[in-house]
């Protein structure tokens, strides 16, 4: 009976083995190299730390660093869209809520930044229709984790914005009438566009 084969099998496996036991009582370090995605959750949580403290910098390094580890990790690019949106980069932000909307398309964070993006750019529709999906997935009292001035209502005003910028004052006013129902306008007169457009504007300052 042969046995050559299976004995220098052991004989290798306990090379290696002792091998391995000498690198850890050396110190080595190669047994904690982190997983690329928890490294990606970690550097992006860091990313919104640094966007909360208005590090917007350091926040867009840390986000980059993230994706440099998990490229399709939809929060961090959502964090860059949001992060880049702050710096009025908005073509910039919209292209990264647009990639972390087509990997995660239930992120109600990046439609909601989305909303703003879209009004910055005069794409009326596109904002209306991002806010409109946000109250479609019922999110009443919707805040946004990361900022909690960002609310429901700021959404709503954005539509309403939206609504006035393509004309349609009647709709906007509806929302204007949720948003402060003790405004006094009034459609028959003749400064009534302009009244809307103040209202619109000290909302803004208000809510």
């Amino acid at each position: 009976m042969k046995i050559t084969i299976p004995l220098f099998y052991f004989w290798c496996v306990f090379i290696v083995f002792q091998s391995f036991n000498c690198k850890q009582a050396d110190g080595d370090t190669t047994t904690n190299i982190s997983d690329p995605v928890t490294e990606a959750v970690k550097l992006t949580s860091e990313g919104w730390r640094s966007f909360e403290a208005k590090d917007y910098s350091k926040a867009i390094t840390l986000f980059k660093q993230a994706l440099d580890n998990n490229d399709l990790y939809a929060d961090a690019y959502n964090g860059l869209g949001w992060t880049y949106g702050r710096q009025d980069s908005l073509k910039r932000a919209k292209i990264y809520f647009d990639i972390a909307l087509g990997l995660e398309k239930g992120n109600t964070d990046a439609i909601a930044g989305r909303s703003f993006v879209s009004l910055g750019l005069g794409n009326y529709d596109d904002a209306i229709s991002a806010v409109t999906l946000v109250e479609e997935n019922q999110v009443v009292y919707y805040t946004f984790r990361h900022d909690r001035s960002i609310s429901i209502n700021d959404l709503k005003l954005v539509k309403a914005q939206s609504y006035f910028m393509l004309g349609n004052y009647s709709e906007s006013q509806t929302i204007i009438d949720e948003l402060d129902p003790q405004n006094q306008l009034d459609q028959s007169k003749a400064s009534y566009i302009e009244d809307l457009a103040l209202a619109i504007e000290n909302l803004w300052k208000t809510i």
